[in-house]
């Protein structure tokens, strides 16, 4: 009774909690979000500014995040730290990849899951992270070692040999700028972005309205009667 009438006045809240609480149930938590449409009620996907650790209640537009710390590798912690940094005005991805509280791999895992759209496409930003990771923090750069363009190297760097370039920490960063707004702005391949949420996430949210007779097979049972289970993106 009194889950009922909170669920009544404060549905929102209660959804929140409930979502929360049952997390690792994914039958229980499939009826919970299909509970929550006549509510009006949205479950959004994670993403940066909007979700923390949990679930977390976005009331301007009656909606409710996911959290990261459900996600695989992931953890209350990094999830928790994301969120504070909701309120920073990051003028470049960069910025952001300077106070980044999680490893590598969380990283990488979060942007391939589109947490971090709001600075651009998924393979974009899984680029930028390799060029970073590469050369930040670098004074030298070998001419037979990179595949950044000649024309770039030779406008940052502050010297030049017949085999390298050297560069300070300030002309490195502005490197580094520059290349964030040539690499192209596209997509992760939609399989790698399916296989990546159901690995990370344990099941697949994306939806794309004009692919509605595709699906992606998720389950072959031949035994006895042969099954096979389908996601309808």
């Amino acid at each position: 009774l009194y889950g009922a009438y909170l669920k009544a006045h404060y549905p929102l809240e209660y959804f929140t909690v409930a979502l929360s609480l049952y997390s690792g149930d994914m039958e229980r938590t499939a009826n919970l979000i299909a509970e929550m449409n006549y509510f009006g009620i949205t479950l959004k996907p994670i993403k940066f500014r909007h979700s923390n650790a949990d679930y977390n209640i976005d009331k301007e537009t009656k909606s409710i995040y996911k959290g990261v710390g459900a996600v695989k590798y992931c953890n209350a912690d990094v999830g928790n730290k994301l969120y504070d940094l909701r309120d920073q005005q990051f003028d470049s991805f960069l910025d952001l990849l300077e106070v980044f509280p999680g490893n590598t791999r969380q990283r990488e895992i979060l942007i391939t899951l589109g947490y971090f759209d709001e600075f651009g496409g998924a393979q974009k930003l899984l680029d930028l992270c390799r060029f970073y990771d590469t050369y930040n923090g670098k004074k030298l750069i070998k001419k037979d070692k990179t595949v950044i363009p000649v024309e770039i190297l030779k406008k940052y760097a502050i010297s030049e040999t017949e085999k390298q370039f050297k560069f300070s920490p300030e002309s490195m960063n502005a490197m580094l700028r520059e290349i964030e707004g040539v690499i192209k702005t596209n997509e992760l391949a939609l399989c790698t972005r399916l296989s990546s949420e159901l690995e990370y996430l344990g099941y697949i949210s994306y939806v794309n309205p004009k692919l509605q007779n595709i699906g992606l097979v998720l389950d072959i049972n031949a035994k006895y009667s042969p099954k096979i289970t389908i996601y309808r993106l």
